[in-house]
């Protein structure tokens, strides 16, 4: 493409977006030191690296020089196992790293704790996946496709998956991986920094209220659903009452609501109410938590207790 579109091969003052995308693609050279090496430039006036992509012919070490020919100074931080590596070159300078990579199948999912299921499916050969959970522990298996590793009760944080061909064609082949989580529907909140898990049981609920002093109030998790949770309220407070129940979804990034049903004194008002607060615009049914909500579920715990369940991260 940049020998399609020359004007394009120098700094664009105009838009940046634009030199995105494009650049050549080189291959990593085996060399006798049994290490891979390759060679990366910036050139003058240029926003792309050369080349761009870089193609491992397996995983291992990997020595990356790095040449600077540009005006400007620059840096680069590159993955490696065990700690990234990162490099600062001055104009006109070149520098060099040493990385080991296990490959390119480099797989990271977010759990909130729980019962882990990871499948691993290709059309043939041998290959092997390597799951590290947050305490460190490694979990691999392999054979015949597809192949289903369970991690009981495992600890909520990001988890790393490598993916390695073991006995593979010459190029290549296509596999899929995916990670669920069967999390206990427990009390328990959990924020690890990266993982946000938040649980309101109607046994907090009930506790909350009666700490509060807040007597003749119902409020409670009803039913259950795998992407909702459907809050119900009523109150019989100087002889008014009043019904309402809301309904809670992942609006992502924020928490959705949805006012379902309003009654007071036993006449349905819903429609009115919903008019009103529409007024107020989206605020009322997009509430920032503080994080980014990935999903809302309403389940039932121990001792038949109702639980609102909100998945997300930061």
């Amino acid at each position: 493409m940049s020998d399609e579109l020359p004007d394009l091969d120098k700094q664009n003052g105009v838009t940046l977006g634009r030199v995105l995308g494009r650049g050549s693609v080189g291959q990593a050279e085996e060399g006798s030191d049994g290490k891979m090496h390759g060679t990366i430039r910036i050139n003058e006036d240029e926003l792309v690296y050369d080349p761009t992509v870089l193609v491992l012919p397996h995983g291992g070490d990997l020595e990356l020089e790095f040449f600077n020919d540009d005006k400007n100074t620059h840096s680069a931080l590159f993955p490696s196992n065990g700690d990234k590596k990162f490099l600062w070159l001055l104009n006109h300078s070149k520098g060099r790293a040493k990385l080991n990579l296990d490959g390119p199948g480099y797989y990271w999912y977010s759990s909130p704790g729980g019962n882990l299921t990871v499948a691993f499916c290709y059309p043939g050969s041998l290959m092997s996946v390597t799951v590290t959970d947050p305490a460190g522990g490694q979990h691999t298996a392999q054979g015949k496709s597809p192949v289903t590793m369970k991690i009981a009760n495992g600890p909520p944080g990001v988890y790393k998956a490598v993916v390695r061909g073991v006995d593979v064609p010459a190029g290549g082949e296509p596999y899929a991986l995916s990670f669920a989580t069967d999390a206990a529907c427990v009390e328990g909140n959990v924020d690890s920094g990266g993982v946000v898990r938040d649980t309101f049981s109607n046994a907090q609920i009930t506790k909350a209220l009666t700490e509060s002093g807040a007597n003749g109030v119902t409020l409670q998790v009803q039913g259950t659903s795998p992407t909702a949770a459907r809050i119900f309220y009523y109150s019989n407070l100087g002889g008014m009452p009043v019904l309402w129940t809301v309904v809670f979804y992942a609006a992502t990034p924020n928490l959705g609501a949805v006012i379902t049903q309003v009654s007071l004194r036993g006449v349905n008002v819903t429609t009115q109410v919903v008019s009103r607060l529409s007024s107020f615009g989206d605020s009322i049914t997009s509430i920032p938590s503080g994080f980014i909500v990935d999903r809302v579920y309403s389940c039932t715990g121990p001792g038949r207790d109702g639980m609102m369940v909100i998945e997300g991260h930061r």
